[in-house]
């Protein structure tokens, strides 16, 4: 078996462990829930998380701003302004976005992989 394929074998080891860690945190809030120093730390814990999830999303959208893509800016803009200004559902702008998405740069990918000379 080669390095390349990941075997099913590993999977639990991969989920296994965050899925007992966020159990047993569920179950300690449950339980404490309603201690202030409880609340307070998760409200820091919180912060941390966003700050986390905002660094992902600069570093993802870093080379998506570099390739300069009209169409990819304004799929990107677009999910914004849905989900940040006109506050719609995550889950149904997901459901449009994706298959859009897909469908506007499936046929830019198809054609820039017949030819050689424009790398994706």
């Amino acid at each position: 078996m080669s390095e390349d394929s990941a075997p099913a074998g590993r999977a639990p080891g991969l989920l296994l462990p965050p899925t007992l860690i966020m159990t047993m945190l569920a179950i300690i809030y449950a339980r404490y829930g309603d201690l202030d120093v409880l609340r307070r730390s998760l409200a820091g814990i919180s912060c941390a998380a966003v700050g986390l999830v905002i660094a992902v999303v600069v570093r993802m959208m870093t080379p998506l701003l570099k390739r300069t893509d009209p169409l990819a800016l304004i799929l990107m803009a677009g999910v914004f302004l849905a989900i940040g200004c006109f506050a719609c559902r995550f889950p149904a702008v997901l459901l449009v976005a994706i298959p859009v998405s897909v469908g506007a740069t499936f046929p830019a990918a198809e054609s820039s992989s017949m030819n050689p000379d424009n790398p994706i």
